[in-house]
């Protein structure tokens, strides 16, 4: 958690085990995590931030099996409606509301002018044949998905729009 010592206005994150330092320079240096986390820095100060951690889980976390961790940041996104955060959920968008301005702004940069351009730096190119026979060979020797690995994506995904409010954590 991040929180702004004059504010009290605070962001929640989570981090799989060894990213830490990514998630803490990314947020409170980099300018590349939350654009409001970036703002209220700019306005007060590095100094007037805190970066806490809250909970940790007993276990390695990866970003392969990281269900009980974003299930943990829904728990403390729920609970403690953090000013900084965009998104009411953890991983996903669901529920953020755009201002105007910022619809605009996607309008502007996705026209379909833009979008014609991109499409035509490909269009009309071929690949080659070796390109082609590499792309095949590759596609073939493919391993396809084993059943347990894909019990892990089932079980490590979840629908968007499912939140689950319960019992606080110990």
């Amino acid at each position: 958690m991040i929180v702004n010592l004059i504010t009290g206005d605070v962001y929640v994150g989570s981090a799989v085990t060894g990213k830490l330092p990514y998630r803490f320079h990314k947020h409170l240096f980099g300018f590349s995590g939350s654009k409001l986390v970036a703002a209220a820095v700019s306005k007060y100060g590095l100094s007037h931030f805190a970066y806490v951690i809250v909970e940790t889980l007993p276990k390695v976390v990866t970003s392969e099996d990281n269900k009980e961790l974003l299930d943990l940041e829904d728990y403390y996104l729920t609970n403690l409606k953090p000013i900084y955060n965009v998104s009411p959920n953890a991983t996903n968008t669901l529920g953020v509301k755009h201002t105007e301005a910022a619809k605009l702004k996607m309008r502007l940069n996705y026209s379909s002018e833009r979008r014609e351009k991109i499409g035509a730096l490909n269009r009309g190119k071929t690949l080659s044949a070796t390109t082609i026979e590499a792309i095949r060979k590759a596609a073939l020797a493919k391993e396809p998905m084993t059943d347990a690995t894909r019990a892990k994506v089932s079980a490590n995904s979840r629908k968007a729009y499912l939140n689950y409010v319960g019992e606080p954590h110990n």
